[in-house]
């Protein structure tokens, strides 16, 4: 066997770690909106991306709520989101519905950018970024950028499992997974099969490592191999933070930055999920999120997102938009709805006018998905 071709049976059999411990864990944040899809933060505004809705917070409020685009004939989700360089200077905060790719800004508008980055033609699969390098899975290939303005498409296999660090992409294919250095022009291929998501620790940085998770095991790049992880029990949802690595498995929330596991001393539901942040990773549940950390203090002090009610998450972003022109204090309706105590007064009122369709008046902006948002609020 040639040297390359041990190296390559070495990368899936790399050592294992079985040692693991359980350490006190504090929610530091909790945020009554979800971020299954990511959690992003550009200029000092933060966006949780739920997967029907991307909550705009500003200040440790949440100023504006972004339904995702669709229709009932054609519904939609947030699948995936990332920060990326925007062609005109500053970041973007782009999502993923629909196969399409959506710019939302902090005023809460959305802008449909996949013919701005030139891959109009085709579906998007998958979207990941760090620093300059952008990777976007197509359903005919990949697309490629380490600068706004120069956008590289390579034809080939849908490619719906991606990830980017500086200057390196990763692309998980039929029994493969390829890393692409873009600095030098180079390409290494690790014999890895059912590969379901791929990630890099510390991506912004040039030591960054490759991570992998497959059906039955997660891997770690090391000195140029790709070494197993043990967990004690399967993992069903991993996310990087940094050099940190978290993984919901049957037996817990994990975290691993190094060799031994960390078992976090928190309640996970089935159903709940991982999105990572500047601030650290948050675990997403239904309708809220909390910030997760081993370093309570230092996570508090970091400017971590503050506590948002259910009235301010989710209902005074439509009360503002859509019924504040009749329903403020001495509005032309003569029924104050501006609080949420208002709300709590005139719940079967407001239910029954919601269902019926009697309100709002036709014409009105209010979506089907803002509708059962509101409806789900009153009947807490």
């Amino acid at each position: 066997m040639s040297r390359l071709g041990l190296l390559l049976v070495l990368a899936c059999c790399g050592g294992n770690e079985a040692s693991y411990r359980t350490t006190p864990a504090a929610a530091t944040s909790r945020l009554s909106a979800g971020c299954a899809a990511g959690m992003l933060s550009i200029d000092g505004v933060s966006y949780a991306f739920a997967r029907d809705a991307v909550s705009i917070i500003q200040g440790g409020k949440v100023a504006s709520r972004v339904v995702v685009p669709g229709s009932a004939e054609k519904p939609s989700t947030w699948t995936a989101a990332t920060s990326i360089h925007a062609p005109s200077g500053g970041h973007w905060a782009v999502g993923l519905a629909g196969g399409r790719l959506w710019r939302v800004t902090s005023a809460g508008e959305l802008e449909e950018i996949t013919g701005r980055l030139g891959i109009a033609d085709t579906e998007v699969l998958a979207i990941d970024a760090a620093g300059a390098t952008l990777a976007i899975g197509l359903a005919d290939g990949v697309a490629i950028s380490r600068d706004p303005a120069h956008m590289m498409k390579f034809p080939g296999a849908p490619a719906s499992v991606i990830a980017a660090s500086r200057d390196r992409v990763a692309i998980a294919r039929a029994s493969v997974v390829e890393v692409f250095d873009l600095a030098q022009s180079t390409r290494i291929t690790y014999p890895v099969k059912d590969v379901t998501s791929l990630a890099f620790l510390d991506p912004e940085t040039a030591t960054a490592r490759l991570v992998v998770r497959t059906r039955s095991a997660i891997y770690v790049g090391e000195n140029g191999l790709l070494r197993r992880k043990t967990l004690p029990a399967r993992a069903r949802e991993l996310v990087v933070a940094g050099p940190r690595l978290w993984v919901i498995t049957d037996a817990g929330l994990f975290s691993v930055e190094g060799n031994a596991p960390l078992r976090a001393a928190l309640d996970v539901q089935p159903g709940d999920q991982l999105c990572s942040s500047p601030e650290g990773v948050w675990l997403a549940r239904r309708d809220t999120a909390e910030l997760v950390s081993f370093d309570p203090a230092r996570s508090a002090a970091s400017g971590a997102v503050a506590t948002i009610t259910p009235w301010e998450g989710i209902v005074a972003p439509l009360f503002q938009r859509v019924c504040s022109g009749c329903h403020l204090p001495g509005g032309e309706a003569d029924l104050d709805l501006s609080t949420a105590a208002t709300w709590r007064e005139n719940a079967d009122l407001i239910e029954e006018v919601l269902v019926t369709g009697a309100m709002p008046p036709p014409g009105t902006d209010l979506r089907s998905a803002d509708r059962e948002a509101l409806l789900g609020f009153l009947r807490r």
